[in-house]
C-alpha cells in the first residue's frame, strides 16, 4: 500500500505514513481546533466510532443510542468502564488469568479484587464453563477480552452475567471493527456488553500514539463516567491532534482489517507442526475480525525460544504473549477454579505483530525460517 513505508528489514512500518492523516492534522492546525478544550474533530471521532457499533441488528439491545467517551488510553477506558458499572472497594471482578495485565491493575486500583478464570481449550479467550463455576456475593462485574483476532463468546457470557446480576465489560482494544456475521447480518463486538473499550495506543491497529474510548448505551453508566472524569474539564482526555490522526484511520479500518485477514488465512495454512506448533489465530466465515497479533502456540518453551530466534533472524517483529496471573498471591486475586490453560499459554505463545500482516510477501519470507506451505 502506498502509505506504508518499510523498515530496514523490508517490513511495513507502523503507524502508517498516510497523507490523509497529515491532511487531517493540518486542517485541525489551521482551524485552531488543536488548542481548544471542545473541538469539532473530537465530536467527529465519537460519531465515527459509534457508527459501526450502532450497526447491530435491532432488538438485541433495549438501551439508548451509543455514548462514546474518548480518553487517554485503553487502560483508562477500562478503568472508566469499571467505575461506570459501579465497581468500588470490597467488590470482586472476574477476568481471565491470561489477559492484558493492565486490566487486573485497574481492578486493584479501585480496591476491588480480581477473580481469575481459565481460557477456553485451544483458544485465548474466556472459557464460559470456567466462568459458570465461579460464585460469590461480592462479584460486581466481568471483564472479558478479545485477543489475537479471537472473539470471546460474549452472548453466552452475557447470559451468565444476567443470571448472576453481574455487569459485563468487553475489552475490544485489540479488535476495533470486529464482530460476528449471521445470515449476512453484522453484530459488532460490544453489543452484549454494558460497556466496551477501545485503545488507540502507538502499536494498535488504530493509533494516535495513545488514547482510548469507552462506549455504553446505559445512561446511568455514562453519567458515572462523567461524574468521575469531568472536574469540570475532561481530566483523562484525548487531544484534538490525536483525534485528527485517528479519524482517517477509522475511515480505512474495514479495508485494513480485510487485508490482514487475507494474510492470516494464508498463515493459517502453513505447516506450523514442522516447528512444533499450531496457529491459534485464524479466519472464520462467521467472524469479521481485526488481527492485532497473529498467535502461534508451540509444545514447549524450548521450541518457542528456537522459533523466536528464527523469526528475529529475518527482522520479524515478534514477541512472547502475556504472563499468566495464576501465580498471584491469594491476597491479591481469588482463584476459585483451576487455571492450567492460562499457564500453558503464557509459556508457549508467540505473537507476530499486525503490521507485517500487511506485507504481501510474508508467507514467502517465513519460508526462510523453515516453515513450509
Amino acid at each position: 500500500m502506498d502509505f506504508l513505508d518499510r523498515d530496514e528489514h523490508g517490513w511495513p512500518v507502523w503507524p502508517p505514513t498516510d497523507s490523509a492523516i497529515m491532511e487531517s492534522l493540518m486542517q485541525v492546525w489551521k482551524s485552531g481546533d488543536w488548542g481548544r478544550y471542545h473541538s469539532d474533530i473530537a465530536r467527529q471521532c465519537c460519531d465515527a466510532i459509534a457508527s459501526w457499533w450502532q450497526s447491530a441488528p435491532s432488538g438485541l439491545s433495549d438501551l439508548a443510542s451509543a455514548n462514546v467517551r474518548l480518553c487517554s488510553s485503553g487502560t483508562m477506558a477500562v478503568e472508566l468502564a469499571l467505575r461506570g458499572v459501579g465497581v468500588q472497594g470490597g467488590d470482586e471482578v472476574v477476568l481471565c488469568a491470561y489477559d492484558y495485565p493492565g486490566n487486573l491493575r485497574c481492578i486493584e486500583l479501585l480496591s476491588a479484587k480480581p477473580v481469575l478464570v481459565d481460557v477456553q481449550d485451544d483458544g485465548v479467550t474466556m472459557c464460559v464453563g470456567s466462568l459458570r463455576k465461579v460464585t460469590g456475593d461480592p462479584i460486581k462485574a466481568v471483564v472479558v477480552s478479545h485477543l489475537y483476532g479471537q472473539l470471546a463468546n460474549t452472548k453466552a457470557i452475557r447470559q451468565v452475567c444476567d443470571e448472576r446480576g453481574w455487569a459485563l465489560i468487553e475489552d475490544a482494544c485489540q479488535v476495533p471493527g470486529a464482530g460476528t456475521v449471521d445470515e449476512g447480518q453484522f453484530t459488532p463486538v460490544g453489543e452484549f456488553a454494558d460497556a466496551v473499550t477501545l485503545s488507540f495506543g502507538g502499536s494498535k491497529p488504530l493509533t494516535a500514539g495513545c488514547g482510548g474510548a469507552v462506549m455504553t448505551r446505559d445512561g446511568a453508566i455514562a453519567s458515572r463516567i462523567r461524574a468521575y472524569a469531568d472536574r469540570p474539564s475532561d481530566t483523562p482526555a484525548m487531544s484534538p491532534l490525536q483525534c485528527a490522526a485517528l479519524l482517517p484511520q477509522l475511515a480505512r479500518l474495514d479495508e485494513m482489517n480485510r487485508r490482514r485477514s487475507k494474510v492470516v488465512g494464508q498463515l493459517q495454512e502453513l505447516d506450523w507442526a514442522s516447528v512444533g506448533g499450531f496457529a491459534l489465530s485464524g479466519t472464520d466465515a462467521s467472524v469479521r475480525s481485526c488481527h492485532y497479533k497473529f498467535a502461534i502456540q508451540v509444545a514447549d518453551p524450548g521450541q518457542r525460544s528456537e522459533l523466536l530466534r528464527r523469526f528475529e533472524s529475518i527482522g520479524l517483529p515478534v514477541g512472547e504473549g502475556f504472563r499468566s496471573a495464576d501465580r498471584m498471591s491469594p491476597r491479591r486475586a481469588r482463584q476459585p477454579v483451576p487455571l492450567p490453560l492460562a499457564r500453558r499459554l503464557a509459556e508457549q505463545v508467540l505473537l507476530i505483530d499486525h503490521r507485517v500482516l500487511l506485507a504481501d510477501d510474508l508467507v514467502e519470507r517465513l519460508g526462510s525460517c523453515g516453515i513450509g506451505k
